[in-house]
């Protein structure tokens, strides 16, 4: 009976080709009974013949419905096994039709499932660890998207039985943070904001990175940032920068993150988390892999209107608008000019006390007042950019062009040398780096 049963015609194999799907499903469950009654009954009246399962490489007899749900696009997967017999196989089958033959017609029709030992599967499991850690990093390093990640973790886990186990989403091999807590937002006047954190900015910047030094020195910046020429939409981003750690990557991190329409109403409140995490680490440091780190603010870097924001101080146009010293201005060519030499200079105690309110000219004293060590003066340096590059530089730049009107024509450059001076400029453009963009 069993001869009976394995005894398929190449004709009927090859009329198989041009059935549809829905056909050839039910003509292979047809097929796969029969031979499913075929070795049970073949295992019990022919003691000759017998189907051994070996632990390494014997196969499994799956069921009709696990077989339609492995049958992709009308075709089914065929493997080698091995069959133990006291007498040859063609002695009990057909001379023109062997076990291995009827086996290959049939390899669009059967599913033989294998299974494995204890020991292939601890072998597999360590190879596809090993596999899935290589193609996260390829991923993260080449800046793979999560749909492009997961189309091809779905592509490698439906095409082939040893990556069954693969995850379908990129979110679950890159192991991305599914909590239930989502960013904290505030409500600030008249916009948004979010806190990062310093202290998690540091730990993720230095890593497991060896720090040796015993306190890390940090610069802060604020600055107010358009997003549009459009609209009115703008950041005012809190940003923190290691002084003293040396690494390939940029040591510059978020640490807080403010949107809205206008600048936030009061900087005090804008301020207040950076202000609180600041007391806690300098009087108490930060655990790091390489042991306990103090915390040392070294300067907080604005540019002029960002420092009266923060400061709540005057802004730059005012007369009374120094930072540094107690000389008034006076209005001269329409702007506000500082022609004194003998000045006093601003000290930490006055700015404590309040004692010049034509600069102070807030009801409260800035925030930034306790943070421990720091001095109200001299902690927030002059912006060389907006002071030198962008402004002593820009006005004689547009003095020798003649763009400033009633200039003298005795400073003014020819305009023969102005082109001349465009040229060399266009033609160092290629050579300039992304760095200076302005």
């Amino acid at each position: 009976m069993l001869c009976f049963v394995f005894h398929i015609s190449l004709n009927s194999i090859r009329s198989k080709m041009s059935l549809s799907k829905s056909t050839k499903r039910r003509k292979c469950l047809e097929e796969c009974e029969e031979l499913g009654l075929a070795i049970e009954s073949s295992e019990i009246n022919d003691e000759h013949f017998n189907v051994t399962n070996q632990p390494s490489t014997s196969y499994e007899h799956k069921s009709n419905h696990e077989i339609l749900n492995n049958y992709v696009d009308g075709k089914s997967y065929s493997t080698n096994f091995s069959m133990e017999s006291n007498h040859s196989v063609s002695e009990g089958l057909d001379q023109h039709l062997t076990v291995d033959k009827v086996i290959e017609d049939c390899q669009n029709d059967v599913i033989l499932v294998p299974t494995f030992s204890s020991d292939s599967d601890n072998s597999n499991e360590c190879y596809s660890e090993k596999l899935l850690t290589s193609i996260k990093y390829w991923a993260v390093e080449h800046k793979i998207s999560n749909l492009a990640l997961s189309n091809l973790l779905k592509v490698l886990k439906n095409n082939h039985d040893c990556f069954h186990y693969f995850p379908c989403d990129a979110r679950t091999l890159l192991k991305t943070s599914m909590s239930n807590n989502p960013l904290q937002i505030q409500t600030m006047s008249p916009g948004i904001f979010h806190y990062f954190g310093l202290a998690n900015g540091l730990k993720a910047t230095i890593g497991t990175n060896v720090f040796s030094d015993d306190t890390i020195i940090i610069h802060l910046g604020i600055d107010g940032l358009p997003l549009t020429k459009s609209t009115n939409s703008q950041f005012w981003p809190i940003l923190c920068c290691i002084r003293n750690f040396n690494y390939t990557r940029p040591c510059l991190f978020l640490v807080g993150l403010y949107w809205g329409t206008e600048k936030p109403s009061d900087s005090n409140i804008y301020l207040s988390d950076l202000v609180n995490e600041l007391k806690e680490l300098i009087s108490g440091g930060i655990d790091l892999p390489s042991g306990r780190k103090q915390i040392k603010l070294e300067a907080i870097s604005c540019d002029a209107p960002a420092k009266s924001f923060i400061l709540k101080t005057k802004g730059h146009s005012g007369f009374s608008s120094c930072s540094r010293c107690k000389t008034v201005g006076v209005f001269l060519e329409r702007r506000v000019c500082f022609p004194d030499i003998s000045f006093n200079k601003r000290t930490h105690t006055e700015f404590i006390n309040r004692s010049d309110e034509d600069y102070q000219i807030s009801d409260s004293i800035s925030v930034l007042s306790e943070i421990p060590d720091i001095d109200m003066v001299n902690s927030f340096p002059f912006d060389y950019m907006h002071l030198v590059c962008l402004g002593v530089v820009k006005k004689n730049i547009l003095l020798w062009l003649g763009s400033i009107k009633n200039s003298p024509l005795s400073v003014r450059i020819p305009s023969k040398n102005v082109k001349l001076i465009s040229n060399r400029l266009l033609n160092l453009k290629i050579s300039i780096t992304c760095d200076f963009v302005r």
